[in-house]
């Protein structure tokens, strides 16, 4: 007999590739602007993006801030003659048109569909979620979207995971089963909800950090099949 019923998915850099979304994004977004960067400066971006989603993971600020602070710290970090709140709307236009989804991604989904509940659960801005999730055809695997905006609260929050597991079909914890590849996120969240987890870690980033240990860690999606057909 399976050990889970329910499975939680991430979606950036899970099921969909993110980071190669926001390089197009931003790219695209200050051509619009007039201003062509380098791949070190969407690099220079990409980091000071992360550090603010870490900010809001810690609660220290809010989804709002997330997305000005992250283009005034970049207009301001490469002295660009702009106006952030400009490069910051041109971005998330552009990047609610990219919905890259991994190789497998649907195969796997398509397969776990048939034999477990599937929720999404995700930190992204509700607007560009919802359309890239939409316009790729992700949403249609999952049982119910959990976007943090919609809620309120924020994964790693307890009051977030809480939420989620009042909403689906499993009451029992120890059959829910979080998959993502973040450690301050998904792995943290769940380990504060209570929850087994897996870190889906396919380029070799650190499998634990802070005391911060998954319950598996995985490279691929076939390793997430053989877990939990187990």
């Amino acid at each position: 007999m399976r050990k889970y019923t329910t499975l939680l998915f991430d979606n950036d850099n899970t099921i969909m590739d993110f980071t190669a979304a926001e390089h197009a994004a931003l790219k695209k977004a200050f051509l619009e602007l007039g201003i062509k960067i380098s791949e070190e400066q969407v690099k220079i971006y990409s980091d000071i993006n992360e550090n603010c989603w870490k900010q809001f993971e810690r609660g220290e600020i809010t989804k709002p801030d997330v997305l000005r602070l992250r283009f005034e710290r970049f207009v301001e970090s490469q002295k660009f003659d702009l106006a952030p709140s400009a490069a910051a709307a041109a971005y998330e236009n552009n990047l609610s048109l990219e919905h890259i989804v991994f190789d497998g991604a649907f195969n796997l989904l398509e397969q776990l569909k048939a034999d477990f509940d599937l929720y999404l659960v995700t930190n992204g801005a509700e607007h560009i979620q919802k359309r890239r999730l939409k316009e790729s055809g992700v949403e249609n695997y999952f049982l119910k979207l959990f976007i943090s905006e919609q809620m309120g609260t924020q994964k790693p929050k307890k009051e977030y995971f809480d939420a989620v597991l009042s909403q689906i079909n499993e009451t029992d914890k120890s059959k829910v089963l979080i998959i993502g590849d973040s450690l301050t996120s998904d792995i943290l969240g769940g380990i504060n909800a209570g929850l087994d987890t897996c870190l889906f870690n396919p380029f070799g980033k650190p499998d634990s950090s802070d005391g911060i240990v998954p319950t598996y860690v995985v490279r691929n999606y076939d390793d997430i099949r053989k877990l939990v057909y187990q």
